[in-house]
């Protein structure tokens, strides 16, 4: 009888270590999902591309799909399961509405400012951690993912729903207007300059700066909130 590290070995397939990139247009999207191993990198761009470098012998396993305005990027394959010397994907985009996170010790990360025209929804459904950087009117995000998440930026109005294992800070986002309910277990650092409304249901501290009027807190959680005075 085949043992379970037998059955892993024989689904596994191990990449060659010989790094390639492979750069593939892609059509116009406002809608990006993202799943699988590695790094994802956001980058804004005049020209909408997906590279991927990896190991020469799992290029394919990469599915890279439009359907309709929806781009999906999946790094997982399918019937066997790639295990990458290294694995970096770089996603150039114009603008997005919607950005869907479900990797398996996958990171996001947007190293440059993304400035956006509309509302942003985010949700992350992840093991890993994401790192974004963006200027939108509003952001709306779901976060319930095992990880640290971080946004940067600016915008006028963030409202988050946190049901994570790890680390929220959106302290370096500069927020007129913050809603922000926490379910999640881990420590929250907010900013907020103008209103910011908190409902704290989670384990961990909940710090917060700016000059933002508190328009109303719910304390079910463990952990303070506290507002302090020193943003380093």
């Amino acid at each position: 009888m085949a043992t379970f590290k037998k059955l892993r070995e024989m689904i596994q397939i191990k990449g060659n270590g010989n790094i390639v990139s492979k750069e593939i247009h892609v059509s116009s999207f406002i809608r990006l999902h993202l799943s699988g191993k590695g790094l994802f990198e956001l980058i804004q761009s005049n020209e909408e591309k997906v590279i991927v470098e990896t190991d020469e012998n799992l290029v394919d396993f990469f599915e890279i799909v439009n359907s309709g305005r929806t781009l999906y990027i999946s790094a997982d394959g399918k019937f066997r399961k790639p295990v990458y010397t290294q694995c970096i994907v770089r996603v150039f985009l114009r603008q997005i509405d919607s950005l869907y996170i479900r990797c398996d010790q996958g990171d996001i990360k947007c190293d440059h400012l993304i400035t956006l025209q509309n509302l942003l929804e985010i949700k992350i459904q992840s093991i890993g951690n994401t790192s974004l950087n963006i200027n939108a009117p509003a952001i709306k995000l779901l976060s319930q993912c095992q990880g640290n998440v971080t946004l940067e930026g600016k915008c006028q109005l963030l409202e988050v729903k946190n049901q994570s294992e790890g680390s929220f800070t959106s302290r370096e986002m500069a927020t007129d207007i913050l809603l922000f309910k926490n379910m999640s277990v881990g420590d929250v650092k907010l900013f907020a300059e103008k209103q910011i409304s908190i409902s704290h249901y989670g384990e961990g501290q909940v710090n917060y700066w700016g000059n933002a009027v508190l328009k109303e807190v719910k304390q079910y959680g463990t952990g303070q909130i506290k507002h302090l005075e020193n943003i380093n």
